[in-house]
């Protein structure tokens, strides 16, 4: 499980939650979930604001890790 995973369903919220308050779409939230893709960094600070995160700490969600 992805960290930003972890940190959306600790804030119980689904990937239909975020997307509907990014102005996305689920399947986008679901790629950044697996890696696939990143969010782009203008959605960074909403993103933040929505898991109650610093932007550091938002962009730290999707560094990979090995």
């Amino acid at each position: 499980m992805t960290e930003f995973k972890r940190r959306r369903k600790k804030k119980y919220l689904t990937q239909e939650d975020i997307a509907k308050l990014l102005g996305e779409v689920q399947q986008t939230i679901s790629m950044w979930e697996r890696g696939k893709a990143y969010p782009p960094l203008p959605v960074i600070p909403k993103l933040a604001e929505i898991l109650e995160l610093s932007i550091e700490e938002t962009v730290y969600l999707f560094v990979p890790r090995t």
